[in-house]
C-alpha cells in the first residue's frame, strides 16, 4: 500500500470514528440531527452527508461538536 492509499485510509477511519461519536452524543443529549445542525451552524443536507462519510469533516466540524457536544476529540479527554 502506497504512503497516499495509508494516509487515506486513515483519513476515513478517523472520520467514522467522530462520525460515530457525533451520533452518540446527540443522542446521549437527547437532542437530533436537526437541532444539532442548528446549534452548529450548519445545514441538516450538509451534515448528514459529513457523518455518512459523502464530503470530508474538517477539523472546524470536529471542533464545532466539541463546543456544542463535548466528549468529542482527544482535545477534549474523550471517554469511550
Amino acid at each position: 500500500m502506497s504512503r497516499e492509499s495509508e494516509a487515506f485510509l486513515l483519513v476515513a477511519q478517523r472520520q467514522h470514528t467522530y462520525s460515530v461519536r457525533i451520533r452518540r452524543r446527540i443522542k446521549e443529549t437527547g437532542s437530533n440531527l436537526k437541532a444539532y445542525a442548528r446549534e452548529a451552524g450548519t445545514s441538516y443536507d450538509r451534515l448528514g452527508k459529513l457523518l455518512r462519510g459523502v464530503i470530508v469533516m474538517r477539523l472546524e466540524d470536529i471542533a464545532m461538536a466539541d463546543v456544542v457536544l463535548g466528549g468529542i476529540s482527544e482535545a477534549r479527554d474523550y471517554q469511550p
